[in-house]
């Protein structure tokens, strides 16, 4: 149930507008805003989104990628040189430019950029920006961020030489 709470001053002149409504799980979150048009569009929007099944808590998008990438890498059914590759990588390539930032905060072209100046051969920046973009869709399952921000993002090509068949 989601409703509009007038914060009046001592006049009795309203000030503030709180939009209260429920997520999802049952908990109660509130918002505030100076004007009553501006959380009547909100609640419209979190009932959409409720409604759609696209809901994300805002609390659960600001998980860092750094805290969420150690969840995700024990989980995965990787042969122990597997385990070691991707967390030297995730060490090494993205922990240090990208590991405060929060799941909800990317954006595709910061994506883009980041990959792109990895200092690494072009096939190998192309399996780091893999490997974060499994990483993201894991946290869309997992109802973190309601999309993957590296999904269909431009990724380093990989030149490939001429064929030359043997003779």
């Amino acid at each position: 149930m989601s409703s509009i709470i007038a914060i009046r001053d001592n006049t009795g002149r309203a000030v503030k507008y709180r939009a209260r409504f429920r997520t999802p799980d049952g908990l109660s979150r509130s918002k505030s805003f100076d004007r009553k048009v501006d959380a009547e569009r909100f609640l419209t929007d979190v009932d959409h989104r409720k409604l759609s099944s696209s809901y994300v808590d805002p609390k659960l998008s600001r998980t860092t990628i750094g805290d969420y990438f150690i969840g995700w890498a024990a989980r995965q059914p990787w042969r122990e040189s597997s385990r070691s590759s991707v967390t030297s990588l995730f060490t090494c390539h993205v922990l240090p430019s990208l590991g405060g930032r929060p799941l909800g905060g990317l954006k595709p072209g910061e994506l883009e950029a980041w990959a792109m100046g990895l200092p690494l051969a072009p096939r190998t920046a192309r399996q780091v920006a893999q490997y974060l973009s499994t990483m993201l869709e894991a946290a869309v399952k997992d109802g973190l961020i309601a999309r993957n921000p590296a999904h269909g993002t431009k990724r380093p090509t990989v030149d490939a030489g001429p064929i030359v068949p043997f003779t």
